[in-house]
Formats: C-alpha cells, structure tokens, sequence
C-alpha cells in the first residue's frame, strides 16, 4: 500500500442478485446429474434392445481389482455397486447427457439475464462511437 493512498469502501451496486437465482442454480447442480444418469439407464436399456453398438467392454456388471475385495471398509462400499449392470455405459452417458443438458440451460439462462439483467452500460461508462470512419486508401 502507498504511502499517500486512501482506503475507500468498495462502492454498493445498484441492483442485486435475487435470491431465487440462487436456488435455481443450486437445483441445477443437484437435478441434471440426477436426470442426465436416469436418462442414461434408460437410453443403454433402449440401446441394447435395439442393438446399438455399444462396446462390450462397457455393458455388464463392473469388474474391480482383488486387492479392493481384501480391505473391508471397501468390500461394504462398494458390494452393492459391484452389482449395478451397465454401470460404465451409463455414467459416460450420463456425463454427455451433463454436458448437454448444461449448455441448453445456460443458453436459456443467458437469454433470460439478457431480457432482465442489468443495463448494459452503467452511469460510468462512455456510450460507443457512433460514427464510421473512413476505410484508408493510399
């Protein structure tokens, strides 16, 4: 800090966020995981009914190492996953699902916050040049 600088408070912004755009985004941290992995269990089942083609490799129950079967706190934990079929198609999935389903509601988000957000441009800002100049020829 400078020998001849002053402390000012941070100035207060005229607008501020409500608080239901906090739980919308607290519920989309929570609710599309969970749609994205139930629309991917159902897309696998769909896609093995009609012989998509889905690498083998990730259909079927999920393989672990022995060495997780010798330590028991890890035998509870994870005995019930080991039984889940289709485990390894349906996060990758999932995960695409996510990834989708995320860039559709920021798209809409983006769209909302443009109609109500703020303005643009604040008190302290200068308006954008409104004349064109010349193209520059030699």
């Amino acid at each position: 800090m400078g020998r001849y600088e002053m402390r000012r408070p941070p100035p207060k912004r005229q607008w501020e966020i409500h608080p239901i755009w906090r739980g919308i985004g607290f519920l989309i941290i929570l609710i599309i995981p969970v749609m994205a992995y139930a629309g991917a269990d159902v897309l696998v089942k769909y896609g093995l009914e009609r012989n998509w083609p889905i690498p083998y490799q990730l259909v079927g129950s999920p393989r672990l190492p022995n060495i997780v079967w010798r330590v028991p706190v890890l035998t509870q934990i994870l005995k019930p996953i080991a039984g889940w079929t289709n485990l390894y198609a349906n996060l990758i999935i999932a995960f695409i699902l996510v990834l989708f389903l995320g860039g559709i509601i920021s798209l809409i988000y983006a769209f909302m916050y443009r109609i109500i957000g703020p303005p643009r441009y604040g008190p302290t800002d200068v308006p954008p040049p409104r004349h064109n100049p010349k193209p520059y020829r030699r």
